[in-house]
């Protein structure tokens, strides 16, 4: 890719963000709103998933979320079927040993999982 302004100010962004960012959320930080139209930030992000530096994270039907997909940085997340809330689940990942055992028994290298739960957040519920 190339190194654009706008590539730059996206991943500046993305990397101060804790939890997923929707794309027109992102559009609409100061940082890009005067540099970078919408479509041109949803391009570079799906660009970006491409090459592995971003995660899309979502359920069917929705907006989709975007986050940074660091080395050595791993999070599962609950997100809501109804609204689209993402959360960052602070568990122990229950897949990496069958991670391992995948890598050891196939010989695949750079293997790598996504865990991510779908449910009604409470806020849904009680509406």
């Amino acid at each position: 890719m190339r190194r654009t302004h706008a590539l730059q100010q996206i991943l500046r962004v993305l990397f101060k963000k804790e939890h997923p960012i929707g794309w027109s959320n992102l559009a609409k930080e100061p940082e890009l709103q005067d540099s970078c139209n919408p479509s041109s930030v949803f391009r570079i992000l799906v660009k970006l998933e491409e090459i592995g530096l971003v995660r899309r994270l979502g359920s069917p039907g929705r907006s989709y979320y975007f986050m940074l997909s660091l080395p050595g940085e791993h999070h599962e997340h609950i997100i809501c079927t109804e609204c689209g809330k993402i959360e960052n689940l602070d568990i122990d990942c229950p897949v990496h040993e069958l991670e391992k055992d995948v890598r050891s028994s196939t010989r695949y290298r750079e293997i790598y999982h996504q865990l991510d739960f779908f449910g009604v957040c409470p806020t849904c519920v009680a509406n």
